[in-house]
């Protein structure tokens, strides 16, 4: 896993998921790479190794032991970590759920693509994760 390229962590159970986001990395940001992690263990522990990090990161499903919004300020209080953008794919978008996320330090929370237009928006918001 060791590239020069900037890469994305797709942190996901669903091999179709991963899938359909390599097709949209492919199309429209053909730049980045995308891997992909079945589980927060399997993440971690790739986050104790001096591999390089992951230029943002993508969270669809998969939780960490407790809740997810406090495995999130854990992760940006690491100042190793901080920096790295954290997106939130959802299969319903909530604003309450947005907002505590948003104050958690998350990038961004989106729904779950369904359309071609969907992936081509969501792939620019892992872009932009990575540009600001």
């Amino acid at each position: 896993m060791k590239s020069d390229n900037k890469w994305v962590a797709l942190l996901d159970e669903d091999q179709d998921d991963f899938m359909i986001l390599q097709q949209g990395i492919n199309t429209w940001a053909p730049n980045l790479e995308l891997h992909w992690f079945k589980s927060f263990t399997q993440f971690e522990q790739l986050l104790q190794t001096d591999m390089n990090l992951p230029s943002s990161i993508v969270l669809n499903g998969i939780s960490p032991t407790g809740s997810e919004i406090d495995w999130i300020k854990r992760f940006k209080l690491d100042s190793r970590l901080a920096k790295i953008p954290i997106i939130i794919l959802t299969e319903e978008y909530w604003e309450a759920q947005n907002q505590l996320y948003r104050a958690a330090g998350v990038f961004d929370y989106q729904p779950k693509p369904v359309s071609q237009s969907d992936l081509k928006h969501f792939i620019g918001r892992i872009s932009d994760s990575i540009t600001i």
